[in-house]
C-alpha cells in the first residue's frame, strides 16, 4: 500500500515539475520587515500551482510519518 503511494506522489511531483516551467520564477523582496519571493504576475494558474505544490509537500510529509 506504501509503494502505491510513494509512486502515485512521485508521478505528482513529475507533473508539477511540468508545469513549474511554464510559470515565472519568484522574485525575492527585500523588505526589512518582511523579507519574501513573490511571483511578479499574480494568476489562478500561479495560486493553483502552488496550492498543489503545498498538497504534494503534506503528501510527501505523511509518507515520511508513515514509513516510521
Amino acid at each position: 500500500m506504501i509503494s502505491l503511494f510513494k509512486k502515485t506522489v512521485l508521478h505528482l511531483e513529475a507533473a508539477l515539475n511540468k508545469l513549474e516551467s511554464q510559470l515565472d520564477s519568484p522574485v525575492f523582496i527585500n523588505d526589512p520587515n518582511y523579507p519574501r519571493f513573490r511571483h511578479k504576475e499574480q494568476s489562478s494558474v500561479t495560486a493553483a500551482f502552488l496550492k498543489a505544490f503545498r498538497i504534494v509537500s503534506s503528501l510527501n510529509a505523511s509518507l515520511v510519518l508513515l514509513e516510521k
